[in-house]
């Protein structure tokens, strides 16, 4: 099992190749590549990446200002400047398709339901919490494997889960009741994200099994849930 390197917000120049976005077509929007960026916990690293390479600007501002680039006041005025940026990314790409997304529709939207209203969010939201309740225990024990890679990939796939999953409920929603707001590329590229987060967190929770002591069969537990998570995700 591999000892994480480090736990903080610093993007990690990986020299693994980083995946290709699963939607590529769909409504006349490709998916953009910087886009695996946003969820993933080790993102591609690319000083050519717009999200990455941003990121590592950041960072060396705060650095040349002799701040902490950790510091939580920093760590939040920089999410708000990625959004930001990530929403201009977005609207670029889409001006260069033709796609109006300042547009106002001719009648007014529908809200999307909140995330209570999914039965189906309960379920994963029950199971994440069962998830960090786990985690936080081997915390305050002093487990060894609170220091390696299973820790860290369990905590943040678990919340990405749990965001990826009210995202494609939303989705499903527009899809029936709201069709002027459907997109249908997102949604393919969603339901792939959905599905390598439950890949990674079962792969993370067989390495955790043999670890898990007294916690072996809520761990158990978690991944037989999880199998019928990720089908009914994926039936979405």
């Amino acid at each position: 099992m591999k000892k994480l390197s480090a736990q903080k917000s610093v993007v990690v120049l990986d020299i693994r190749e980083p995946a290709e976005p699963a939607a590529k077509d769909g409504g006349g929007f490709a998916i953009p590549a910087w886009m695996d960026c946003t969820w993933r916990r080790i993102p591609c690293g690319k000083l050519t990446c717009p999200i990455c390479g941003r990121m590592v600007r950041v960072r060396a501002r705060h650095i040349a200002r002799g701040e902490d680039p950790d510091d939580l006041a920093a760590v939040f005025a920089d999410m708000g400047e990625n959004f930001s940026e990530t929403l201009r990314l977005l609207r670029e790409d889409a001006r260069q398709l033709g796609v109006d997304l300042e547009k106002e529709p001719d009648e007014p939207p529908l809200q999307t339901p909140e995330p209570d209203a999914f039965p189906l969010y309960g379920v994963v939201k029950n199971w994440q919490e069962c998830l960090e309740m786990i985690l936080a225990a081997g915390y305050s024990a002093g487990a060894s494997w609170v220091i390696t890679d299973v820790y860290a990939d369990l905590s943040w796939y678990g919340n990405a889960l749990l965001a990826k999953t009210y995202r494609q409920l939303c989705a499903a929603w527009e899809k029936k009741y709201a069709p002027t707001l459907f997109g249908e590329a997102d949604f393919r590229y969603t339901r792939d994200v959905l599905a390598e987060c439950c890949a990674i967190l079962t792969r993370n929770l067989r390495e955790l099994l043999p670890l898990s002591g007294d916690y072996f069969v809520p761990v158990s537990r978690l991944l037989s849930t999880l199998a019928f998570l990720r089908e009914r995700l994926r039936s979405l």
